[in-house]
Parts: structure tokens; sequence; C-alpha cells
């Protein structure tokens, strides 16, 4: 299994690669200003107000207005500059920045036109209007056939649950579980395929069918190895401040090629800007999960599942810090397994080493509020705790990854399991790594 990771990993390391840029360092946020700015937004107005022809005045307004998300004041200072003076570039560098921002591509490729052909503007301002032309003629074709091919590899520790000598209390019976943790080497493959249509309006709403494809192939796991396939369609309409998204999805899991799992569900996201630097994103989603081909599946969660989660996010120069609570219940055709499950959790994403870092950690409860006949009076309340830590490196710069070049992607977890219904504890762990290529 190792020889053949090793051979697989070696070969697919040859081929080219796209990898999508980490947001921060992609879409460079026009709000990053200088914090050396002595004067609120109302005295700046004043001093424009007795000034109103001072192009130094309305930028030096306009950045402040960006500092506190304020785009429609500040697209007005800006276009009151351009009022008496056309031809400014820094106005026009800003506005184009602007309207890229709150997803105005039209009038953003307007302004890079102006531009890269002005005498005023600067070589860097034209080479970023120039990205920004090619950007959108990438971005706004009608139909654009994309995906990513993944191969990778690792070691699962413990996949199977349980560690040896556990004791568990089974109604008035004391018993041993005698699960011996092991360690169990696997190989993945990924595939996705993505056909996104682009709707012809001003704020670039898009389709998107997806089609997932995902195996996990043990040496020796005795409960099988795992496929999934999927399909997904989506909708995305951006607004000014926030983004929309729908979608609708179906997926198919199978063990040793056997069915076994049917997923069908919904999501809603909703992400907003909140301050400068600052997003939230709102999530519900609704699921139904139908077994197939297993005896055991009457205890299991085989109704819906119904989630809301909150994510807040926070950037800075190097890092971004997030974190997120989320509240889950699910029902099934077994009542003791109808439960609800609270989760909290925070990221941190950094580029202060070579590649981008996420530092993961996150805490979940899952409480059971019927009795499993099987274990007596008592209430099944299971806890779980993992933490997580993700490298990706681009391999032709050995930095954060940009589009073009091989993406390698390292990861590492633990986590800790336990249950009130058996005095079970169970530690785990797994250590993967993974090429991506995209296309």
């Amino acid at each position: 299994m190792i020889n053949k990771l090793i051979s697989a990993l070696l070969i697919f390391v040859f081929t080219g690669f796209i990898l999508p840029r980490w947001g921060m360092a992609q879409n460079p946020d026009i709000t990053d200003l200088p914090d050396d700015a002595r004067i609120i937004e109302q005295q700046a107005f004043d001093l424009v107000f007795v000034d109103p022809d001072n192009p130094a005045l309305n930028i030096e307004l306009a950045k402040i207005q960006l500092r506190y998300g304020n785009y429609k004041a500040a697209i007005g200072s800006l276009e009151r500059i351009l009022i008496s003076n056309p031809s400014d570039a820094n106005a026009q560098f800003l506005l184009m920045q602007i309207y890229m921002l709150t997803g105005n591509h039209i009038d953003a490729r307007r302004y890079a036109n102006h531009i890269r052909v002005s005498e005023l503007a600067t070589g860097d301002q034209i080479s970023t209007a120039e990205q920004i032309i090619t950007r959108l003629d990438t971005e706004n074709r009608p139909f654009v056939f994309s995906g990513f091919l993944a191969l990778g590899g690792g070691i699962d520790d413990n996949p199977e649950g349980g560690s040896k000598y556990n004791r568990a209390l089974i109604g008035n019976i004391i018993g041993a579980l005698d699960k011996q943790a092991q360690a169990e080497e696997f190989l993945t493959t990924s595939l996705m395929l993505d056909l996104t249509a682009r709707l012809e309006n001003q704020s670039q709403s898009q389709i998107q069918i997806r089609l997932l494809q995902h195996l996990r192939d043990y040496s020796h796991y005795n409960a099988g190895d795992l496929s999934s396939t999927g399909i997904v369609a989506n909708y995305t309409h951006p607004f000014a401040a926030m983004r929309f998204d729908a979608s609708v999805n179906a997926n198919h899991v199978a063990i040793n090629g056997s069915p076994y799992l049917n997923i069908y569900g919904s999501d809603i996201n909703i992400a907003h800007h909140l301050a400068n630097r600052i997003s939230g994103t709102l999530t519900t989603s609704l699921s139904r999960r139908v077994y197939k081909s297993r005896e055991v599946n009457a205890t299991l969660q085989t109704g819906h599942s119904y989630l809301i989660s909150y994510r807040i996010s926070r950037g800075f120069d190097h890092a971004q810090i997030s974190g997120y609570i989320s509240t889950e219940y699910t029902d099934a055709t077994a009542a003791w397994e109808r439960y609800s499950l609270r989760r909290a959790g925070a990221d941190i994403t950094t580029d202060i080493m070579p590649g981008l870092t996420i530092f993961s950690a996150s805490y979940g409860t899952r409480d059971h509020a019927h009795l499993n006949p099987a274990f007596g009076t008592t209430y099944r309340s299971d806890i779980r705790r993992d933490f997580t830590i993700t490298h990706h490196i681009g391999l032709r710069g050995l930095a954060t990854p940009e589009p073009g070049e091989t993406r390698l992607t390292t990861r590492a977890s633990i986590r800790n399991e336990s249950s009130t219904i058996a005095n079970y504890h169970r530690n785990s762990g797994e250590i993967s790594m993974v090429i991506t290529r995209y296309f």
C-alpha cells in the first residue's frame, strides 16, 4: 500500500495544476488603508464642503468612507472629482476597485478601460486594470467548464472506533469492548466536473451544475472501502454588500461497491459584509438520509436533518480568523437515534510561513431525547473534540499557491470522543497528503 501511494504521487506530480488563490491574496482589500488619518468622516466632509473641487480632499474622504464600508458615499465622493476632472486616474482607479468589490463588473470594466490608456495612470494602476479586464473576460464567458482531479493517501489511526479494554455498560451488564485500535493505510481519489452558466446581468448571477466522485481505498479495513457520487445544482447572486447562494444536492454512498446510503438535501447561504475586514455567513440546510441493504439501519438516523449555523470572519494583513456556531436536529426511524447536535469551532488561516496554513478546532455535543432499551435508564450524550492542521503550498514557487501551479495539501487531525452510555473514549487521528490538479 505504501509503495502504491509513493508511486502514484510521483507520477501525479509531473502534471500541470491550477489552484484558486487564497481570497485574501487574490482580491486585495481596497479598504486596507493606512490608519494614520486623524480626522473622522464628518470632519473630512466639512473640509470637502469648503473646497468641493479639491481632488486630494475628496480622495481622503472616499478612503475614510471605504474604511467604514460606506461604498455608496465613497462612489459619490470619487465621482465628484470626475465632474471637474474626468481624467483623474486616482479616482478612476478607486472606482474600478469599488465596483469590482461590489459586483458591478460593467462599470468596473469601463473604468479599467479608461485607466489602461490613460497617460496619467501609474504603471501599477495600468497593470491592475489589465489584470481586471483579463479576469472579467474569463469570468464573463456564458459557459465555463472546469473542475479538479485529486490523488493522495495517508494513514487513518483507529478508523473502526473503540479502543481495546474500554468498559461498556449495556443495561445492567458490564462488558468489555475488545476492538483493537490499529492504523489503516488508504488511497484517495477525487474528481469534480463543474459547468457554470453566467447570466447576463450587472450582478453576474450564475448557475452551476457540479458532479463529484470520491473514493477511499483502505488496505484491509474490515468495514470496507467507501465511494461516493454526488451532483449539486447551485444558484449564486451577489448584491452590493452580500451574496446569496442556494443549492440542491443528491449523493450516493457505497461500501465495497454495494449501495449503502442515499442523501438528498438543499442549502441556503447568505454571506454579508459587517464592517471593515469583517464578514458573516448564515447557513441553513435540510437533508434526507435513506439507508440501503443494511440490517442495522433501523437504529440509524434515517430521517431528516435540519441545520442552521453562523460564521464570522475577521481579516488581517497575514491572517484570517473565523469562528462559528451551529445547531442541528436529526430525526430517525428509531426514536433513540433522534438527537440534537450543537457545535462551536474556530480556525486561523495564515501565510506567515511558506504556503498557507490553517489551524482548526471544534467542540460538539450530541444529546438524545429518547431512551435506548439496550442501555436501560441512561440517556445517551456524546462529546466530540477535533483539532486539525492543514497546509497548502504551491510547488512551483514553494509559497502560497498561485493560479497555474501544483497544489500540495498536507493534513493532520486528531479526535477525541466520549459517551455517557458506555464509559467509552475513542482517540483517533489521520495524516494525509493530496495533490490536486484544476482544469
